[in-house]
């Protein structure tokens, strides 16, 4: 009798979730998102199909060279991100422009990525992911080749970026789509830290090395030179091992079996293009632009995102000029621990949330993360700026050692420099983890309270404040080399004081306006993202509190 009545009472468990509005409204059967993009299963613990299309359900080695294939795109984009930021003043140089100019070759395409990746999260849920994914790591390769048959003229080389923009940006649109498609609930915060992780270590890391390759005399074609072989494996990755992971579950499988043979794989890989209809929903990345989550997300993570970004694109107009006159090689020693800040930062914040329980809070990431990036923003600025004014004015020798120029005249410490722009690194580090996690954890703390609708919202509202969050990095790089330019500023570091401190009092405005509006009207926000994206299931508690929530 004992064996009769557990699984009565398991039925009886399940179905005591589900709602009787829940049932007339949409009854039994599947949802009719063109691309469910796995999420409808992603709402209980368990799978419950047993599709072997079903990106979920796929043997764990596929997973695995599926992921690996993401992990090597998003070393790609981390390398262009930060491909010149100890080479500007030799391009400047060489192609006989301005300091604004060889800094708009990366602030321009940081805009167009933007953008880009906002088309792509739209294109997605209409021809998948993986056309998105190979023309994104196609049209970067060939930005790069292009860059390395342009030596000579500077439109054609900005249009080489534009390509490499558009194509990282393309791929940052879908990478965590992708992932959300292939993996489980509870794998997604252990996923979304290593690509972070990745993403960090190659941003930031890169630089050490391409300042080591510039200063052969290839100059910055020796670091392209090595980009390009690295994107023709990301090329490789992408059309061999990365299958597509949007999964319409109403098409029957005609094979389900598990034999291996290279004809089976091959045909997994589904190498030809995938269509679906477009619908109202899949305008919910470009609608999500306009939500208040957006606004706040870009006011509070923004400012010390795009200062990471915007300083360490001037390191080179700062150091490689009188009085440190430091080379592109020991510009790049400057990255060493920012890249180690921001990789021990990620490191113990992913081992501190796989042992959390209930999950990690975003807050807990988001207000240290703002503190820090605060005192790393001020003291690198005021310091940095108060010794090279000094060393303007007395113009005395400087010393040798590990960063080539380890000590001025005038006190100024290169070593400090770095651990005081790591500092700033590893806060935008920090916030970009917290940005992550409001989403991947409530998507199976709360599993069981939110609907595929809710969650794509979700995910649409992040890639928002995302987009925004790229776009304002794009103007700081380019904005912070004119201020220094500025006629007032122009050969002196006096700028650099007055950027910094002019930044720290926005981010604090920044924070004050969010608090109080959080605090006074959080339910009101809510209902109005919900309306913007096209939904009106915000309410009792049924959606998580948003991107700022515990």
């Amino acid at each position: 009798m004992d064996i009769l009545q557990k699984p009565k009472k398991a039925l009886k468990k399940f179905v005591s979730k589900v709602s009787i509005q829940t049932v007339i409204k949409n009854g039994d059967a599947e949802d009719t998102e063109p691309l469910s993009n796995s999420r409808t299963r992603g709402q209980w613990p368990l799978t419950t199909t047993v599709d072997l299309r079903d990106p979920k359900n796929w043997p764990a080695w596929k997973k695995d060279l599926a992921f690996v294939s993401l992990l090597v795109s998003t070393a790609v984009v981390g390398i262009l991100k930060t491909l010149f930021v100890t080479t500007n003043s030799v391009i400047m140089a060489q192609y006989n422009v301005s300091y604004i100019a060889a800094a708009a070759l990366t602030g321009v395409p940081f805009i167009l990525a933007a953008l880009s990746g906002l088309g792509s999260a739209v294109l997605s849920q209409v021809i998948g992911k993986r056309t998105i994914h190979i023309a994104a790591t196609l049209v970067m390769l060939a930005g790069a080749v292009w860059n390395m048959r342009t030596m000579g003229s500077y439109p054609q080389f900005m249009f080489a970026r534009i390509f490499q923009g558009a194509g990282w940006g393309a791929f940052e649109g879908i990478v965590m789509l992708s992932v959300r498609d292939i993996f489980a609930p509870h794998e997604l915060p252990l996923c979304s830290n290593v690509l972070s992780i990745t993403s960090l270590f190659f941003t930031w890391g890169s630089p050490i090395l391409g300042g080591y390759l510039s200063q052969s005399t290839f100059t910055f074609r020796a670091e392209l030179l090595v980009v390009n072989i690295i994107q023709a494996c990301s090329v490789f990755f992408a059309l061999l091992f990365f299958p597509e992971t949007s999964y319409k579950p109403s098409i029957p499988s005609p094979d389900s079996s598990t034999s291996f043979s290279i004809h089976s794989y091959v045909s997994s890989l589904r190498p030809l293009p995938y269509t679906a209809s477009f619908t109202r929903t899949a305008l919910q990345p470009i609608r999500a632009l306009a939500t208040p989550s957006a606004f706040f997300a870009v006011l509070i993570v923004g400012p010390i995102t795009a200062s990471a970004f915007g300083l360490s694109n001037s390191l080179s107009l700062l150091f490689t000029s009188n009085p440190v006159f430091l080379f592109p090689t020991h510009v790049g020693f400057l990255f060493i621990l920012p890249a180690g800040l921001s990789l021990a930062c990620a490191i113990i914040i992913t081992v501190l949330m796989s042992v959390s329980r209930p999950p990690m809070a975003s807050y807990k990431l988001l207000v240290p993360g703002i503190i820090v990036g605060l005192a790393g923003l001020l003291s690198f600025g005021l310091y940095t700026a108060m010794h090279l004014e000094t060393q303007e004015q007395n113009q005395a020798p400087v010393t040798s050692g590990l960063f080539a120029r380890d000590e001025v005249a005038s006190g100024l410490s290169l070593p400090v420099v770095s651990v005081l722009f790591g500092f700033l690194t590893a806060a935008s580090a920090i916030l970009g983890i917290g940005l992550h996690l409001h989403s991947d954890s409530m998507s199976w703390r709360q599993a069981e309270m939110r609907s595929a609708i809710e969650e794509a919202a979700d995910i649409a509202i992040e890639g928002a404040g995302r987009t925004w969050i790229d776009i304002l990095s794009g103007i700081f790089i380019i904005a912070i080399p004119a201020f220094a330019s500025d006629g007032q500023n122009a050969g002196t570091a006096r700028w650099l004081k007055d950027v910094v401190i002019a930044i720290m009092v926005f981010q604090m405005l920044a924070c004050g306006l969010v608090g109080v509006v959080g605090w006074r009207i959080g339910e009101k926000v809510k209902v109005l993202d919900g309306n913007i994206v096209g939904i009106n299931t915000f309410k009792d508690g049924a959606r998580k509190e948003g991107i700022f929530s515990a």
